[in-house]
């Protein structure tokens, strides 16, 4: 777990990583996670942590948000989930 249920502090800690990603900024929110890791006591903490930092850098390239935007290309899921 890496924040506690629908808290203000969980939403700003979203909306922080949240901007990053929008922005185009994946190496920076990648430096801020390693850093949460480091100082992350919580066994829980650090395997979701763990889990989170390798998911985004398996998908690197395919969070170019700012990129994708700038291409006008859609980059929600909507259009291929939606009947």
């Amino acid at each position: 777990m890496l924040c506690r249920g629908d808290t203000p502090t969980t939403a700003a800690w979203a909306k922080g990583y949240e901007a990053l990603l929008w922005n185009g900024q994946v190496r920076t929110m990648l430096d801020r996670q390693r850093a949460e890791y480091g100082h992350a006591h919580s066994p829980t903490r650090r395997a979701a942590l763990h889990g989170l930092i390798t998911h985004v850098e398996n998908q690197d390239s395919r969070l170019s948000c700012n990129l994708f935007r700038a291409q006008g290309l859609d980059m929600g899921s909507g259009c291929v989930e939606a009947p």
